[in-house]
């Protein structure tokens, strides 16, 4: 199993990204500067600001710092919420001269006043306001506590109302309640102030860059990542910064049409209102840099790898090295078993990477190359790879299971009703029989299905291997989890469950039935297993009521526990012609009766007959 945080390994050979990064932010001609490291979600961007963080901590003169905007969801300020990181990192940094570190402390003393002030017209001046007007002075209780919550203990915030600064505060107040200003700290006085100040902050710190990593902004809601992005431009983005910004650029794209509502500009005589969203965007992040996404041969490489941090633990490292050897010198082949047993030599553990180049083309295409995508694919393939190899699975395909896997990631409405399709037409679906007779022209064959008629889906059906030949219950058993409720039916029996029933309905004799029954939980080792046999048993009895062995398993489990007494009480009622029942359901409808089920209507159906065997049975053994 694998986990899909973010690594400083590089099994994705993005090191080269950390790199070209590192030379921009460490240029001092260039700076102040602000990159937008975009990809898709799990497209290995937190994995390249790690390696990032990683090579520019060795620079003597160089700070980094990193900021998570998804930790600071809940805060009441996102712009104070940066601005005090990065202050609190500065003070804490070994790297800076205590003539910075002082600085630092001065400057998030002011930036505690400024949220302070902010709070104060939410939740203390607007209370004040209409506690005069209303009378309601309990109103001011919930913005002090607020307040409080702004400084690390009470003692705290009592000194701060204490002597010149409770002064300050009563006079910062007043002005607030009076102009009703929500946002006196952003007016531009303040703004040019702290920038200078940060400015001073940093020229004190003695170092030639200060880089911010700021991750997970695309978690945050709209709102939060605005004010996240404008605090960088506004206040932050002085000599000697760079600031690095992961995120999905789609997200941030929705983020300024909702913060500006850039949406409602379609009809307005400005323009056209996605060169709008397009032009702030560059407004706030100069340089976008856009993550790639894998090829084939890198898809293939970066499942190697990952089959290696499992299996081959010892020699990962030394594997690793002769990866980052090989890339700099190929940066187009795959990194494969021959280059894994060059390095290691023979293990027996690189018997399991024969199934990667079956997975690679598959995975390349199904998930487009997404890194965490992929690793949860593998996380949950293995699974099923180890429960069927539990159930015993004749004829289990690794490359079948993938391909309806790829299909279930891709599009779940198909996979769904292929499930559907699959369950009524005992494994084998007409649907892919009809588009695969003609794969070659499956423009034609396809006609007939509109809802499979789309570019992917052509091209999940030409994969190989072909479906209409393989019977894909078994398969879509081991998907259970990830289908609706309403379609676990019958058919998604376990594959263990069926062996067992197919040798009870095929038993030759009673005996030899009732001697395995007694057996069962030895043979199922589960009580849920014995419950999926009962209901196959009871569908089985309802196909083929003349079927004596079916009625004999519920027989022997109904001698051995009384639960399943109703079940097969059930079963009975349901068959529409009770005449067919074989002579032995006459035993059975004598144990229903013992039971206390209520027999009668049975009993009329039975006796109707006068040549009814299984009337007879009964008779004969209700008076032995």
């Amino acid at each position: 199993m694998w986990h899909d945080n973010e690594t400083d390994k590089d099994l994705l050979g993005f090191s080269v990204h950390a790199e070209l990064i590192k030379n921009i932010v460490t240029d001092k001609d260039i700076l102040p500067i602000s990159i937008g490291l975009f990809g898709d979600w799990g497209s290995g961007k937190s994995s390249v600001m790690k390696m990032l963080e990683n090579t520019l901590q060795e620079e003597k003169k160089v700070v980094v710092i990193t900021f998570n905007g998804w930790v600071f969801e809940g805060y009441d300020d996102a712009k104070s919420a940066l601005i005090e990181t990065i202050l609190k990192s500065i003070i804490k940094e070994e790297k800076i001269l205590p003539a910075g570190i002082d600085a630092a402390k001065n400057l998030l003393k002011k930036v505690d006043w400024l949220r302070l002030g902010k709070l104060a017209v939410t939740n203390v001046g607007i209370p004040i306001a209409k506690a005069y007007a209303t009378g309601g002075l309990s109103l001011i209780g919930d913005g002090l506590s607020k307040i409080a919550d702004l400084f690390e203990n009470p003692t705290e915030l009592a000194k701060k109302l204490k002597g010149e600064d409770g002064k300050k505060l009563q006079s910062e107040l007043k002005g607030i309640i009076k102009t009703n200003t929500e946002n006196i700290n952003q007016t531009p006085q303040v703004v040019r102030e702290f920038r200078k100040e940060f400015e001073e902050t940093i020229e004190k710190c003695k170092i030639d860059s200060l880089v911010i990593l700021v991750d997970d902004l695309d978690r945050c809601t709209p709102d939060r990542i605005i004010d996240n992005l404008e605090a960088i431009k506004l206040f932050l983005n002085v000599k000697k910064t760079a600031f690095i910004i992961g995120a999905d650029r789609r997200i941030v794209r929705h983020a300024i049409q909702h913060r500006y509502k850039a949406n409602d500009l379609r009809d307005s005589e400005i323009g056209d209102y996605e060169s709008l969203v397009t032009d702030y965007l560059e407004k706030l992040i100069q340089v976008p840099y856009v993550l790639p996404k894998l090829s084939e041969t890198e898809v293939e490489t970066f499942l190697t790898l990952l089959f290696c941090q499992r299996d081959l633990k010892n020699d990962f490292d030394k594997i690793i090295t002769e990866f980052i050897a090989f890339r700099r010198k190929d940066r187009h082949s795959t990194f494969g078993f021959q280059q894994i047993q060059a390095a290691i030599g023979n293990r027996n553990e690189l018997t399991n990477l024969a199934i990667i180049p079956i997975l690679s083309p598959l995975i390349t295409d199904g998930l487009k190359g997404n890194p965490r995508q992929i690793k949860r694919f593998l996380n949950a393939f293995t699974i099923r790879q180890k429960l069927a190899n539990a159930a015993n699975m004749e004829d289990f395909k690794n490359d079948v299971l993938i391909k309806l896997m790829i299909l279930e990631y891709m599009d779940n409405d198909r996979f769904q009703e292929l499930f559907k399709l699959q369950a009524s037409e005992s494994g084998f679906p007409e649907l892919l029989k009809s588009i695969e007779t003609d794969i070659e022209d499956i423009d034609n064959s396809i006609k007939e299905f509109p809802n499979w008629d789309k570019q992917s889906i052509r091209t999940w059906l030409k994969m190989e291997p072909l479906l209409s030949s393989i019977d894909l219950r078994d398969y879509f058993w081991l998907s259970r989890d990830k289908l609706s409720v309403s379609l676990q039916t019958a058919n998604l029996v376990p594959p263990m469950v069926k062996k067992v029933y197919k040798e009870l309905i095929e038993s030759r004799t009673s005996t030899t039935i009732t001697s395995r029954v007694k057996k069962i939980e030895e043979l199922l080792e589960s009580s849920d297993y014995i419950e999926h046999l009962i209901n196959l048993t009871c569908v089985g009895i309802l196909k083929d009521p003349k079927n004596v062995n079916g009625h004999n398993i519920m027989q022997a489990f109904m001698n051995e526990r009384r639960q399943f007494i109703s079940e097969y009480s059930s079963v009975i009622k349901n068959i529409p012609d009770l005449n067919q029942l074989p002579p032995s359901i006459g035993n059975n409808v004598f144990i229903l009766e013992s039971n206390g089920i209520d027999v009668e209507n049975i009993l009329k159906t039975l006796s109707s007959d006068p040549k009814c065997r299984a009337y007879k049975a009964y008779k004969t053994k209700k008076h032995l």
